[in-house]
């Protein structure tokens, strides 16, 4: 699975651990939620907070938080630049709102 996005970490993380993330709107930059995969990998901890990047990796299962939940094992990394819109949205076809299962 490769995914781009920055570099988010919440407290509490492993030093292997972070989050490739993205900011999700479903209206307006006011409501964005942080949304991405946990990832695993060495010293992750040694990466700067917001920096993006570009990952490469095998998905697999772990137990976050007492759930279980999908991480991607990274086998490779690289900087890349921000993209110029970071922002992911919800599908829209023309004016009007289109959500799960319509």
């Amino acid at each position: 699975m490769e995914v781009n996005g920055f570099v988010y970490r919440e407290k509490g993380f492993k030093d292997n651990q972070l989050v490739v993330a993205r900011f999700g709107i479903s209206c307006c930059a006011a409501d964005a939620s942080v949304y991405g995969l946990l990832s695993t990998l060495e010293n992750a901890s040694a990466l700067k907070k917001d920096t993006w990047v570009h990952i490469t990796g095998i998905i697999q299962k772990t137990t976050y938080n007492g759930e279980n939940t999908p991480y991607i094992q990274v086998q490779q990394i690289e900087s890349i630049h921000p993209p110029d819109n970071p922002y992911v949205y919800e599908l829209y076809q023309g004016e009007q709102l289109i959500g799960p299962g319509e």
